[in-house]
């Protein structure tokens, strides 16, 4: 949806940001904005209206206050799920793919999100880098569109926590002894970084003309979720303490 236009979605982002600081947390505005305007095109697609419509209608005055609770909620069940994860072992072959797959994550946030990506390039294989470089309106390439769903610095912290458990289990090693919140950190951050694929949040190459993103992104997505699920169940059998999956994937 069109961020920032209507007065009331407006509101909405500003009770979100005071309701968080006032349980303590903070998050960038434009990360509220797509954290609720996901949710409003979410809802507008469910019930066949325009995003418009469906914050007019479906939106009540205290519901950005009542997200910013649910969503420190979240936080704070992630931080006991981190605490309380046993260690294991893995298989290096998983954690190899496990290192593989939060590099592509850190690969497509770098080319979607924050200033620092309007110094970069277009991927290779853009049929139109000079358009792409400056756009039609001549801004920086590329546009800034960060995840709600994604955690770059808890993925560089899990990719670190990974390259150290390889390096001290020495070389010939046919598994890892990795301590539990690397393990769930780096699930975490790859449930974020497969919702962001999933809603065609992010694009390998987000120049705007069409040469394959959507099909590299299916790719990437379908092996981040096989790696996921491995990864849970070693989880699982590694933890007794009942809780609902950490890394919750839909297939669609």
């Amino acid at each position: 949806m069109a961020r920032g236009r209507t007065g009331k979605f407006r509101r909405l982002v500003e009770d979100f940001e005071s309701a968080l600081a006032e349980l303590g947390g903070a998050m960038p505005a434009e990360t509220v904005e797509g954290f609720l305007a996901d949710r409003i095109t979410s809802v507008a697609a469910h019930m066949g209206v325009t995003e418009a419509t469906a914050l007019r209608s479906y939106f009540t005055e205290d519901w950005g206050r009542d997200m910013a609770h649910r969503a420190w909620a979240d936080h704070r069940q992630q931080v006991r799920d981190l605490d309380a994860a046993p260690a294991l072992w893995m298989p290096v072959g998983l954690l190899a793919r496990l290192v593989a797959a939060l590099g592509q994550a850190q690969l497509f946030a770098a080319r979607n999100s924050g200033p620092h990506t309007t110094l970069a390039q277009p991927e290779v294989g853009c049929r139109d880098a000079a358009a792409a470089q400056t756009g039609p309106a001549g801004q920086a390439w590329p546009v800034s569109t960060p995840s709600p769903d994604f955690d770059a610095a808890a993925a560089s912290q899990a990719t670190s926590g990974l390259g150290l458990a390889l390096h001290g289990a020495g070389p010939g090693a046919v598994q890892v002894w990795v301590d539990g919140a690397v393990a769930v950190q780096t699930g975490q951050a790859l449930v974020g970084f497969a919702a962001a694929l999933r809603a065609r949040r992010w694009s390998v190459c987000p120049c705007g003309h069409e040469h394959g993103q959507d099909e590299i992104a299916d790719g990437v997505l379908g092996a981040v979720r096989a790696d996921l699920a491995e990864l849970e169940t070693l989880i699982e059998v590694h933890d007794t303490t009942p809780r609902a999956p950490l890394m919750p994937v839909p297939s669609t």
